[in-house]
């Protein structure tokens, strides 16, 4: 950038709406990540907010608002540098049309300098009469990198008035916004030099706690400083150094880098009084979670409301310093109701991303009867039926039990195996085990479909029973009447369907409710150690055990929370047990699945008696 802004305004002269930039000196601190997550704090209090992607070279922040974009690629809508483009164009016919004019009339820059026409509003009614509307680095395709990469910055400034245009567009953005939030490019250049030093009111400085970019950040901070010291030599730019991706391992290092950190960007806190410097940085850091590295998921969807250790804590705390001056600060997010919640994250993320956790597995049937009933002809029937539409040893019930073993053991696991569960009802099923079966089934999230042998059992049914869509069928049904339940099945998309029974009933804790909510089935038992490790972590042992009448072999897979790291670890038994150490912050559910897939387990750590309190309650 080779002239200078024009003088900012004084602190007495408040703008209509406020400018702030979000910057990095290197990439993969999660700066668009957090402009993304302010932008829907803010809406979400009822704030408009323009967002508008300046990082020309890599531009990506549309991309955390694709499932609510109606062009989420940008492919036919254009953005930043066509705004420019646009301008510099009609600026040189200007020129061109009286070359000799001293002073030209550059009244024509205020049409042209309304960057909010480019703005494309987010497809979501936010409460309060909230917006955000996104301004894209540039229509995409092959031509975009040809029209960024020729842009004269120094055209731009020097002979087309550029510093005036770029003035007259801030104060139409102010006058239509409440926020206006820029995604600064990384490093030094032009284009990170605009949006350090000319156009934010409020400047955040994203870094992470490495040397360089530390120094590398605190460089930009002070030099953006520097230029915007008002004519008395005050400092006038309000400079908020925010710490990123932190992890809590290698203390001593961390809390070196944690002191370097505080000293070089000392010079910039004039802005927060001295005694709340050291509250402000405890506050400030944005603790690094797996989860959030794979995929632009916004944190003010995936996570839930009131969590101390969430990023979406972290994104509040930020916005409440950025709106400290309002008359009403934002404090917070408007919380989303769950269902409204997880049908944004389904949006976001799509179904089959949400249980790929879950082992794939063919369709597999049980059949739960009484035998009093005498049933057991239907029985057969139907499940020969099974058989020859699905495979064979599609279908499951207790003539099936291998001779030689246990009769309970082998009902169990074929129980858990299977994805539906056919219930014969007949008279004499009220007082047998069946209903346990079918209850648990339910409760497990499979399908249950009720054969009602009399219609009249229908009122009798427990309520769980009675809410699933079945079949009246004859004491004694024909080979029709046989093959028309197989064919009603088998309409049923068995993906889709058994997607459906297992996606997750708990966003925050997909793993809930996945594998059959007992702790110990089949001989097998699950059980869980936790131990404070410092720092507000818990190292967490878990361990899988057979009994001594049928002990553990093979290996076992544990299903954790999708932030940890692998999120499914395969773990060989070794000497009947098989154990998984884990460091966390908080309680979540474990699934696990031993036998050759024919055991599943599940414990929620929420529910250990033993653990701290901090620990399952987070």
């Amino acid at each position: 950038m080779t002239s200078s802004p024009p003088e900012p305004p004084g602190e007495d002269r408040e703008p209509l709406g406020r400018i702030v930039t979000f910057y990095s000196y290197k990439g993969g601190t999660g700066r668009s990540m957090a402009l993304a997550n302010v932008a829907w704090i803010l809406a979400s209090q009822g704030r408009s907010v323009l967002t508008i992607d300046w990082d020309l070279e890599a531009p990506g922040l549309h991309r955390y608002f694709r499932p609510v974009l109606s062009d989420d690629e940008m492919t036919e809508t254009p953005g930043l540098i066509d705004f420019f483009v646009h301008f510099v164009e009609a600026a040189r016919i200007q020129a061109a049309s009286d070359p000799k004019a001293s002073s030209p009339d550059r009244s024509w820059f205020e049409e042209r300098a309304d960057l909010g026409r480019y703005g494309v509003p987010l497809e979501y009614e936010f409460p309060s009469h909230g917006s955000i509307d996104l301004v894209s680095a540039g229509q995409q395709g092959p031509s975009y990198g040809g029209r960024v990469n020729s842009f004269q910055w120094s055209e731009f400034y020097e002979k087309l008035g550029g510093g005036i245009f770029l003035e007259s567009m801030k104060a139409q953005l102010r006058a239509q916004y409440d926020y206006v939030l820029i995604d600064s490019r990384t490093g030094l250049s032009d284009t990170s030099g605009i949006c350090t030093v000319q156009m934010p009111d409020e400047l955040v400085v994203c870094f992470t706690f490495n040397r360089q970019s530390i120094f590398g950040a605190a460089a930009t901070a002070s030099s953006a400083d520097a230029q915007r010291r008002l004519k008395t030599g005050e400092q006038g730019l309000r400079i908020w150094p925010v710490p990123c991706r932190v992890e809590l391992a290698e203390k001593d290092r961390l809390e070196t880098a944690r002191q370097v950190a505080k000293e070089k960007f000392a010079p910039f806190l004039w802005h927060i009084p001295t005694n709340d410097r050291q509250d402000y940085w405890g506050a400030a850091e944005v603790l690094y979670f797996p989860y959030y590295a794979y995929e632009e998921i916004l944190a003010t969807i995936a996570d839930s409301p009131k969590q101390t250790a969430s990023l979406l804590n972290s994104m509040e705390r930020l916005t409440a310093r950025l709106t400290a001056r309002d008359p009403t600060p934002v404090t917070s997010m408007q919380p989303l109701g769950t269902k409204e919640r997880m049908a944004l994250l389904a949006r976001f993320q799509p179904a089959h991303e949400v249980v790929s956790n879950l082992p794939a597995r063919s369709r597999k049937f049980f059949l739960s009867y009484a035998k009093s009933d005498d049933s057991i002809a239907t029985v057969r029937r139907l499940g020969a039926a099974l058989d020859r539409q699905f495979g064979r040893g599609a279908a499951f019930w207790d003539e099936k039990v291998p001779l030689g073993t246990s009769w309970q053991v082998s009902l169990a696991r074929k129980a858990e195996e299977a994805d539906t569960v056919l219930a014969i009802v007949g008279e004499h099923w009220f007082e047998s085990n069946s209903v346990q079966e079918t209850e648990a089934a339910i409760s497990a999230g499979k399908l249950v479909v009720p054969l009602v042998r009399d219609d009249k059992l229908w009122s009798r049914l427990p309520p769980p029973v009675a809410e699933r869509s079945g079949l009246v069928i004859a004491p004694d049904p024909s080979e029709d009447e046989i093959q028309a339940i197989v064919t009603a099945l088998a309409e049923n998309d068995p993906v889709a369907t058994i997607e459906s029974a297992a996606s997750p009933t708990d966003v925050d804790d997909p793993q809930r409710g996945q594998w059959g909510g007992l702790s110990e089935v089949s001989g097998r038992r699950i059980s869980a150690e936790v131990r404070e490790a410092g720092s507000d972590w818990f190292d967490v042992t878990l361990t899988v055990e057979g009994s001594s009448h049928s002990p553990l072999e093979g290996s076992v897979e544990f299903y954790l929370h999708p932030s940890f790291l692998p999120s499914k670890v395969v773990v060989p038994v070794e000497n009947g047990r098989a154990l998984l150490r884990q460091r966390a912050w908080g309680a979540y559910t474990v699934g696990v699945v031993a036998d050759g897939g024919s055991t599943h387990l599940e414990l929620n750590l929420a529910d250990l008696p033993e653990a701290p309190k901090v620990f399952r309650e987070r």
